[in-house]
């Protein structure tokens, strides 16, 4: 299951852009100010919700054709293709026939009646009518991670609940191994107690505890490993380099380091029914070089063994970047003046070989 086609309307710059998608990587050029952020928000307006929130549109993000009013209300249509049979039933009521007669999932969102405050109203919905609403797993079925321009790589990496290097071991690890490691762990605490630092200094910090509130008011104390089981651990584990904490790294090698967590984190996840990367500028600190070796990762990711499928949608000021990526998954968008026009360089590159 992939998103082949995007519609947006009434949006910032887009009065109206349709983009057509492929499996795994698609690279969206243009000038500054042209509609690329849009195009990813449209995107993140139905992929966001599992690790940040939906982007919150205001009267202001309405397209104003030159000189006029706001032209209409804000909509993202929506078609995905390629559904396998359990994606079908998953997305039952989006179901549509597609032209090549197969199955397609069609899901609009619309941005409209602005409450006092200026803020849109969203709401979505399957198929043709709005009385079907998009519901709560079909959203949870729809997995998406975006990774924004200047991101700081480091700081997403560092130890946390949250953090994609905790979620990928959870999810790499089944009961059996997590008993393991709460067995080794517990081995581990049990025999660091018995070290005379530590024995000292549990003693040092009891007895001053136990003059300071006295027998009755005192707790129990215990120094030991914070880490004390799974689940502890893995809000804990961070990620060294070369033996080098992860800040002492390179910005443009810790970019590439967290896609690879985002990805793995992505491919094997087997709950969602769709999973998408959304990453605008991945160049970002990068030595054309780098962005050479990123871009034919990710146009082969797909072949994979293993994994789940992952479509990838990126935007790139770099020439470099998009001058070596396969016209198939290149599109451009165009500020013709009197609008802005999305431009597929693969429909170009075919009407010049018939």
């Amino acid at each position: 299951m992939y998103l082949a086609k995007l519609t947006v309307s009434n949006f910032r710059k887009l009065q109206k852009a349709e983009l057509s998608f492929q499996p795994g990587l698609n690279v969206l050029v243009g000038a500054n100010n042209v509609g690329k952020t849009a195009v990813v928000d449209a995107l993140r307006a139905l992929l966001a919700g599992h690790e940040e929130p939906y982007p919150r549109l205001d009267i202001d993000d309405v397209h104003h054709p030159k000189g006029g009013a706001p032209s209409g209300d804000i909509t993202f249509q929506y078609i995905f293709s390629g559904l396998e049979p359990d994606d079908e039933a998953d997305f039952l009521a989006a179901l549509k026939p597609g032209t090549s007669g197969t199955l397609e999932a069609h899901i609009t969102i619309r941005y409209s009646e602005p409450d006092k405050s200026g803020r849109l109203r969203v709401k979505r919905w399957c198929g043709d009518h709005e009385d079907v609403g998009l519901t709560t797993d079909m959203m949870d079925n729809l997995r998406g991670v975006y990774l924004p321009p200047l991101r700081d790589a480091s700081q997403s990496l560092k130890p946390s609940r949250t953090s994609q290097l905790a979620r990928l071991l959870q999810l790499l690890a089944d009961d059996a191994g997590r008993d393991g490691i709460n067995v080794a762990l517990k081995k581990l605490d049990d025999d660091l107690k018995t070290h005379q630092p530590i024995v000292n200094t549990q003693a040092a910090i009891t007895t001053r505890h136990g003059a300071m509130l006295g027998a009755q008011l005192a707790q129990a104390l215990e120094v030991g490993l914070s880490a004390s089981d799974f689940q502890r651990l893995s809000s804990r584990l961070s990620l060294l380099v070369d033996t080098f904490e992860i800040e002492q790294n390179g910005l443009g090698f810790n970019n590439l380091i967290f896609m690879a967590v985002v990805l793995s984190e992505l491919a094997k996840n087997p709950e969602a029914t769709y999973r998408g990367l959304i990453v605008e500028e991945p160049e970002a600190h990068l030595h054309p070089q780098l962005q050479a070796v990123l871009l034919r990762h990710l146009e082969s990711i797909q072949a994979a063994k293993g994994d789940k499928p992952v479509q990838i949608f990126v935007t790139s000021h770099s020439p470099n970047f998009a001058s070596i990526a396969d016209l198939d998954c290149l599109a451009c968008l165009v500020d013709t003046g009197t609008a802005v026009e999305t431009f597929f360089q693969r429909r170009l590159h075919r009407q010049r070989w018939l």
